[in-house]
């Protein structure tokens, strides 16, 4: 347990000085959680006592719930919707909280849903306007998603691990996908293969263009919910906007 406590306080010591602790996985989730906090609640988190945190990718939270258990921290994450994720961060959770309910847990934690990441839960919930602006905006061109998809329709990806198991050596077998941009969803795919590859351009970005909308869907529903739970448990006061 020491040892634990001594690589996340090494990367992350702001942990001490926390009452909440948000967890979440990836990067883009790192940039644009403290944004859409500070439009929810009017403040920054740190001036509630809040710390939102990548953990770094899929299967590294343990060492974080252990420290939030054994300092006090309330607790809160918002997760990819894989179902290895899922399985494997409740199991995790249900070690270390063993004394939670199933409705804690339900509060507690917040899953993208349909085995969804950020970005697709992000194309899925209708901003894929503010993503194209986003991409716009990094190439220095209108349209260049159009470029994207005539360069890259029709080629083929890196190869996958498939569920075929190879009779020989019993081994799965990997196959290159064909890259298909037709129609409207093989807009969608794009828009997502393109991302995928340059989070590091974008992250920072994504949020300030979803948060230039008027009304309450300028933050993302998921994330209100979560925020909300975090409001309750704190009794932290929301914008009028978001009631």
């Amino acid at each position: 347990m020491r040892k634990i406590k001594e690589e996340v306080f090494k990367t992350r010591g702001d942990i001490l000085f926390a009452d909440v602790l948000v967890l979440c996985e990836g990067e883009t989730e790192d940039q644009v959680l403290p944004q859409f906090f500070k439009e929810y609640f009017g403040c920054e988190p740190f001036e509630l006592g809040v710390n939102i945190i990548s953990v770094g990718g899929f299967g590294k939270y343990k060492p974080f719930m252990r420290v939030a258990k054994d300092l006090g921290i309330e607790l809160f994450i918002f997760s990819d919707g894989e179902k290895n994720v899922k399985a494997d961060l409740l199991k995790h959770y249900k070690q270390i909280f063993n004394e939670a309910s199933d409705t804690d847990i339900m509060s507690r934690i917040k899953f993208l849903p349909e085995e969804y990441d950020f970005e697709k839960y992000l194309v899925n919930e209708g901003y894929v306007g503010e993503l194209l602006g986003v991409i716009d905006d990094i190439q220095g061109e209108e349209n260049y998603l159009n470029k994207f998809i005539s360069k890259k329709n029709g080629t083929k990806k890196k190869r996958q691990e498939t569920e075929e198991i190879c009779p020989a050596c019993k081994q799965k077998i990997y196959e290159a996908p064909t890259r298909d941009y037709n129609g409207d969803e093989g807009s969608k795919l794009a828009l997502l293969d393109y991302l995928s590859g340059r989070k590091t351009e974008y992250s920072s970005k994504i949020g300030e263009a979803i948060l230039g909308r008027e009304d309450s869907s300028k933050i993302p529903h998921l994330i209100q919910k979560l925020f909300f739970e975090i409001s309750q448990v704190k009794k932290i006061p929301i914008m009028e906007l978001f009631k």
